[in-house]
């Protein structure tokens, strides 16, 4: 079914910014993905705690953002007004909300079940992959803006002692490991050796960097063993994320081909797989099983990281008004 460009449902969709420079077919396409909702003034849409099942479009109105707090009460966060996107991470991965979503008043959204897209993108259609890249992009966004503001929130220092040298660990028989780690779990033999297809196993030892900030992407890695750490460009110690076995480096640098706005170093003895920028990116434009298992891959890691940064930027600035708070009172 096909819908003329004149619709009123396809021109509010339009106004979208995950609708932009769709094609008429996708438009139409993606009106088949979802359903139109009107919401009371009042309603709940998302509620934090509750496992997400999918994605809104702000079709009209307004949507409050807020956080419950310990102990009862909210923290007002924003107020989104149409056209706008929420819950979007909840259509990629199998995470929890980490806050609720209000109407203001009466609202229209457009929602898109997470069931509805994952069948979409098990078919192969074209507006499924096009709004899956969308949404990545987006978190991936995200990402860089929660890393910058860690870096800039976090306490100055320690800055690094001059380096120890590490006896280096021989490589060793990784591949009967893959299936226990998440990027593989429900994989078969034969996608799990495609995504693998090329990439190369590399051994760090503690401290080794597996890129710098501000330099460009060189591709991505997976984490096999070991644990690496996410520090600020300037050279402080200071933690901004620990990547495990399992986790995906060099996100979301890798995406666009951009820099990465910190560096990455072996937190200890590991081991990763490395696949190159130009690999990535014909893997991740591939049709096949190993790309749609890729694809997923990445779409995890940058949800799961949007999470672990967000919780890590609100510690930081809850200790930072806690701090000042004492400071007051002394």
């Amino acid at each position: 079914m096909s819908l003329p460009g004149d619709s009123p449902l396809v021109a509010r969709l339009a106004a979208l910014p995950l609708a932009t420079g769709l094609a008429a077919d996708d438009m139409a396409a993606l009106v088949r993905l979802g359903e139109v909702r009107e919401v009371p003034a009042g309603c709940v849409l998302i509620r934090q705690g509750e496992v997400a099942d999918g994605a809104y479009g702000l079709l009209a109105g307004e949507l409050e953002i807020c956080r419950s707090l310990p102990g009862g009460g909210e923290l007002p966060l924003a107020t989104l007004s149409a056209p706008e996107v929420v819950g979007e991470i909840g259509l990629v991965a199998d995470v929890r909300r980490t806050a609720n979503v209000r109407a203001a008043g009466p609202v229209t959204v457009f929602g898109v079940e997470r069931r509805r897209y994952d069948a979409a993108c098990r078919l192969q259609e074209p507006v499924a992959r096009r709004l899956g890249d969308w949404i990545v992009r987006r978190i991936g966004a995200l990402n860089t803006r929660l890393m910058q503001r860690i870096a800039a929130t976090a306490p100055p220092g320690p800055w690094p002692l001059q380096a120890v040298p590490a006896v280096a660990e021989a490589m060793f028989d990784y591949r009967p490991f893959l299936p226990l780690l998440k990027p593989f779990q429900g994989l078969d033999a034969p996608t799990r050796e495609g995504i693998c297809r090329d990439m190369t196993p590399r051994m760090l030892a503690p401290g080794d960097t597996l890129f710098a900030g501000g330099e460009e992407a060189g591709g991505i890695a997976i984490v096999v063993r070991g644990a690496l750490e996410m520090r600020p460009s300037d050279g402080r110690l200071t933690t901004l994320q620990i990547l495990g076995p399992g986790s995906l480096c060099g996100l979301p640098a890798a995406l666009d081909g951009a820099r990465h706005v910190a560096a990455c170093h072996a937190r200890e003895h590991s081991l990763v797989l490395e696949l190159s920028q130009a690999a990535f990116m014909a893997q991740a434009a591939a049709s096949d099983a190993a790309g749609l298992a890729l694809r997923a891959a990445v779409a995890a890691s940058v949800a799961d990281s949007a999470l672990v940064l967000s919780n890590r930027l609100a510690q930081l600035i809850g200790l930072q008004r806690a701090q000042s708070l004492l400071a007051r009172q002394a």
